[in-house]
């Protein structure tokens, strides 16, 4: 699969998540795609992502990370709900990613 049919398989508001991460995760191999679902389904928001990061080139690890510093920035302007924020962010970000993953996947 290529990144444009996985374009067509998500979501209008997926789609912005598919042209950020999607090349990170057509790049995954099968092992590194059963790590991401078992660490997704744990719950370890870190170790799923680190997976994903792991795929990415200094180009677009820098622009995920702007895109990220900004929803943190954010996060963190509302401080007496800071931990729940970015708790919530990372789960809401790895489940896109799960979707993205699966659909690129087939299922």
């Amino acid at each position: 699969m290529n990144l444009e049919e996985l374009r067509d398989q998500v979501e209008e508001q997926f789609k912005p998540w598919v042209d950020e991460f999607g090349p990170a995760l057509l790049k995954l191999t099968a092992d590194e795609i059963k790590a991401f679902i078992l660490l997704a389904f744990k719950g370890d928001v870190t170790g799923a992502f680190a997976v994903v990061l792991s795929r990415m080139d200094n180009a677009e690890l820098l622009a995920a990370g702007e895109s990220l510093h900004i929803d943190w920035q954010v996060a963190n302007a509302a401080n007496k709900r800071k931990l729940e924020l970015q708790r919530k962010a990372g789960e809401v970000a790895v489940t896109i990613l799960l979707s993205i993953l699966l659909a690129a996947v087939g299922l």
